[in-house]
């Protein structure tokens, strides 16, 4: 299990799916949001607490699964990726 991402994940900049389900991540590293690539982010079953604020930079994301984890609230940029499809966020802690 990870807890962590390296900042130099920014890198991979043709990736287009990342998996990171069923580790012990609290947070993402900023480097995740400059993937400018990524179709699909998988990220079930973590300890998240929260999504990157710059997460809308992802404007090729179609897929973003984020179920059981402690999100509260989703970043507001999230609303400019018009290419999400399919976000699935079951088993947090939403607020209304």
């Amino acid at each position: 299990q990870i807890a962590t991402l390296p900042g130099m994940i920014a890198r991979l900049s043709t990736l287009k799916s990342l998996a990171l389900d069923n580790n012990a991540i609290s947070g993402l590293s900023p480097g995740v949001c400059e993937l400018g690539s990524l179709e699909r982010l998988t990220l079930d079953n973590n300890q998240l607490r929260f999504l990157p604020p710059r997460l809308g930079d992802l404007q090729n994301l179609t897929l973003l699964s984020a179920a059981n984890n402690r999100l509260t609230m989703l970043p507001a940029s999230l609303a400019s990726v018009a290419s999400l499809r399919t976000v699935s966020l079951l088993g947090n802690p939403l607020a209304p």
